[in-house]
């Protein structure tokens, strides 16, 4: 699935600190720890990993500081074919790091420190991508450095016809809905709900007017409901569509939304259709939770081998 547009990730960088638990702590209540390891994470290095495996023409824009740690991300960007587009702040402000717990059920939870990636500014966003973007090019999204940054970046899509692809994740409630054009917003059921007041399933059960309604308040193109085993929703002004997942026991969920994401752009930056494209990503990022870790548990396309019965997937669609 070699590359026809451009995808380009704007978004964290960050050094994951995973600890396995039997079971997730409760406040105030101190449990002792089976594996701890360290990672590269942030969700924009991520999801610009995932695509990458996936074949993508990838360009990583992110922020980190310049010392031997952020020398060696960069070092392991490079490796897995991502071109980097970095704001160094040299010795001034820490690599963003993240601290995450993972249950013996696979579950997580997870704190982030902002560090270098809060230092992007509207100015400094449009300065990076105004070079880079280019039509139809596939603009990575998420809420990991700063609104006004994330704000700037849409808009220079906009400026110069990329297609924006926000995965609204962690939900920020500064962000203008409605204020800047998305050609594409990804959530999960939670974040659907918090965004738009409504639960995934009222949405895709409403009438046509009501779903173009909401959509254009909203200026989003597409909405996409990741629903963890559950069929993901894609909802657009012409169709609606439930796209099967894929039954797996997941040992680790840490990273499956960004694997989505990124194989999902990488899907689109090869003009893929949009339910081949959603059912690639719900595989992706099944395989992903097949193993530990995030970047390291995302699969390579060599080893995407979707069964047959899927690729010629069931849909519940609904033409507006």
């Amino acid at each position: 699935m070699n590359a026809k547009h451009k995808i380009i990730s704007f978004g964290s960088l960050n050094v994951d600190h995973v600890w396995h638990l039997d079971s997730l702590p409760s406040p105030g209540v101190t449990i002792a720890c089976d594996e701890a390891s360290r990672s590269w994470g942030g969700k924009g290095a991520n999801q610009a990993v995932a695509a990458a495996r996936m074949g993508g023409d990838v360009t990583l824009v992110a922020a980190l500081k310049g010392d031997s740690l952020g020398h060696e991300y960069v070092k392991y960007l490079s490796a897995q074919g991502i071109e980097t587009d970095l704001l160094n702040v040299q010795l001034e402000v820490e690599t963003g790091s993240a601290q995450i717990y993972v249950d013996q059920h696979g579950e997580n939870m997870i704190v982030v420190h902002g560090g270098a990636n809060e230092l992007w500014t509207k100015e400094t966003a449009r300065s990076r991508l105004q070079s880079l973007l280019g039509q139809d090019d596939i603009l990575l999204l998420q809420f990991e450095v700063p609104v006004p940054a994330v704000m700037s970046a849409l808009d220079q899509a906009q400026q110069v016809g990329s297609r924006s692809v926000l995965n609204a994740s962690p939900v920020n409630n500064d962000f203008p809905w409605g204020k800047c054009a998305i050609d594409t917003i990804i959530v999960n059921e939670h974040e659907c709900l918090e965004i738009f007041g409504k639960a995934p399933n009222h949405i895709f059960a409403w009438s046509a007017t009501e779903v173009k309604e909401l959509l254009r308040r909203y200026r989003i193109g597409h909405l996409i409901v990741t629903r963890g085993a559950r069929a993901t929703y894609l909802i657009s002004e012409v169709e609606r569509a439930e796209i099967p997942t894929f039954p797996v026991s997941p040992v680790d969920t840490v990273g499956a939304g960004d694997t989505f994401a990124g194989v999902l752009g990488a899907c689109l930056a090869r003009s893929i259709d949009w339910k081949h494209a959603i059912a690639t990503a719900n595989y992706a990022a099944a395989m992903a939770t097949l193993k530990h870790g995030a970047q390291a548990a995302m699969p390579f396309l060599s080893a995407l081998e979707m069964p047959m019965k899927f690729r010629r997937f069931p849909t519940l669609q609904k033409k507006l």
